[in-house]
């Protein structure tokens, strides 16, 4: 191609070509003392004067990358696909669900719509020769019957820790706890073929393997 061009290199600008919104949002942490940075001339810099690499530019294993989902806008087209389970009768949970239990049925039975999250975590090194990791964070909806459940396009992504560095999990969660507080106490509106449906959402596991549990839960016994 010839340089100049107006190709959009970001996958940002091609969604403003297409006069459409990022439906997630990352952030830039320094690895050293987990500030947000600041984008100068094309570079990554700490703003944390009392950092060690303040001012400097930072390379890619410097710096930790979070992505946080639009979690609204997910479930709703989660909910959308799938709106014939959480409208009829189904048949398909077996007794032993979790859903079945009269704690929950107490619980959920004041919300007209209630969807419940499990959460898990876990992590995978991005490329052998680095130390370089991905630790994402996933959902699945309670409320959705066990073989639909585990199906991949119903599997509600909420966010990613991208990093050589082992997730910090106020830095990781803060943004995807603010969704989750806020559609727990305000809900959310879906619309399917002109019907409104009032949805509230809460959490009810989270699950991961003993080494992410003890990161999460900042446990040290594990």
């Amino acid at each position: 191609m010839p340089v100049p061009n107006r190709l959009p290199t970001t996958f940002h600008q091609i969604l403003k070509t297409q006069g459409k919104k990022p439906s997630s949002t990352t952030k830039l942490y320094c690895n050293k003392c987990l500030t947000l940075t600041t984008l100068k001339g094309g570079q990554q810099f700490c703003t944390n004067s009392y950092c060690s690499l303040a001012s400097q530019k930072l390379s890619k294993r410097q710096l930790t990358e979070v992505v946080t989902v639009n979690i609204r806008e997910k479930l709703q087209c989660i909910i959308r696909r799938n709106i014939s389970f959480f409208t009829e009768c189904q048949e398909l949970f077996p007794a032993f669900d979790i859903s079945s239990g009269n704690r929950y049925q107490v619980i959920t039975e004041k919300v007209l719509h209630p969807i419940t999250l499990n959460i898990h975590v876990d992590g995978a090194a991005l490329v052998r020769s680095t130390k370089s990791s991905l630790w994402p964070c996933f959902s699945s909806i309670v409320e959705l019957p066990p073989p639909v459940r585990e199906f991949q396009t119903n599997i509600l992504t909420l966010g990613f820790w991208i990093s050589c560095i082992k997730p910090n999990v106020n830095v990781f969660l803060q943004d995807i706890i603010e969704q989750l507080i806020d559609l727990n106490q305000n809900g959310t509106s879906i619309f399917v073929n002109e019907n409104e449906f009032k949805v509230f959402v809460k959490t009810q596991f989270f699950i991961s393997d003993l080494p992410a549990k003890s990161l999460f839960t900042k446990n040290n016994k594990f």
